[in-house]
């Protein structure tokens, strides 16, 4: 699998990030459900799925489920070094759907910088650090992450990075866009969706409401 050390802001739509965060509270030990989650680095779409552990097999079938629910063509995918991804279940299933899958360097996880941003800020601020090792939770705990999805996807408005400039101290400073925007709407304005897929995002789109979506959320 190659390494990716390219620019992220010059990557198209449906080029994006992957990662597993582990809700094993306090002791890694035993089983317990795991986020699979994918950012798309252009857009700002996420999409989460949860599994019971992060063997092969599991983490491919929540790549294949994420790959169904986005409103757009999967063409690269990003993970760190982990045996999650880098298998033989993963790899082929990418082959078989013409989805390239690069990697970053060991222990650089700034190389995954947006989807650990995500999990961060999205995955630990709804779900926490508490541990979830009952099977039985997973399908509640899928409902939720898709409300999560949905709700931060369609209605939460955000400021991508596009570059980086040096200030007067000689140190480098992120700059951001002028204007946020959600990754609905971002989406919409790249002009990349077929008028199926904007047919289909804009549906999804209208028979929503953030208040209710919130409200289920909590």
């Amino acid at each position: 699998v190659p390494l990716f050390e390219g620019d992220w802001k010059k990557v198209g739509v449906g080029n994006g990030q992957i990662d597993t965060v582990a809700h094993c509270g306090s002791a890694n030990a035993g089983s317990f459900i795991f986020s699979c989650g994918y950012v798309d680095v252009s857009s700002g779409w996420i999409q989460y799925r949860g599994q019971w552990n992060k063997g092969m097999e599991a983490t491919r079938n929540s790549l294949k489920e994420m790959q169904q629910r986005l409103p757009f063509d999967l063409e690269m995918m990003h993970p760190d070094c982990g045996s999650e991804f880098l298998n033989n279940f993963v790899m082929t299933w990418c082959e078989e759907e013409d989805i390239d899958l690069t990697r970053s360097r060991s222990y650089h996880k700034n190389d995954n910088g947006y989807i650990e941003q995500r999990n961060g800020h999205i995955v630990r601020r709804h779900l926490g650090y508490v541990r979830y090792d009952k099977k039985e939770l997973l399908p509640l705990f899928n409902e939720l992450l898709d409300l999560i999805c949905l709700y931060h996807n369609h209605f939460i408005s955000q400021r991508l990075c596009i570059g980086t400039k040096i200030n007067h101290l000689g140190k480098h400073k992120k700059v951001y866009e002028k204007v946020s925007s959600t990754p609905y709407k971002r989406l919409l304005s790249k002009s990349v969706l077929n008028e199926k897929q904007k047919e289909l995002l804009t549906h999804t789109h209208n028979s929503l409401n953030p208040k209710i979506l919130l409200d289920k959320i909590t």
